[in-house]
């Protein structure tokens, strides 16, 4: 009975740990999403890239697994005024 409970609790403690939470940056609208222990992360780009008359975003995704990433997918879009 108590190795059943200690095993139910750690299964329910690596579950939380392995909760996404989101976050937002401040460079135009980049959402970060990664759990508490920081196994992977999931960026989801749209950032300002430029400072001249018109506007260029990096927009796309990329997702790192322990640091490394596995997944790149992002170009950048010029609006103009």
């Amino acid at each position: 009975m108590k190795k059943t409970l200690i095993i139910v609790g750690i299964v329910f403690l690596v579950l939380i740990a392995l909760f996404p939470v989101k976050g937002y940056m401040k460079d135009g609208g980049t959402v970060l999403i990664r759990p508490i222990i920081g196994t992977y992360e999931v960026y989801d780009y749209h950032r300002i890239t430029g400072n001249t008359g018109e506007d260029r975003y990096l927009v796309g995704k990329e997702i790192k697994v322990f640091g490394i990433k596995v997944y790149k997918n992002t170009k950048i879009v010029v609006e103009k005024d």
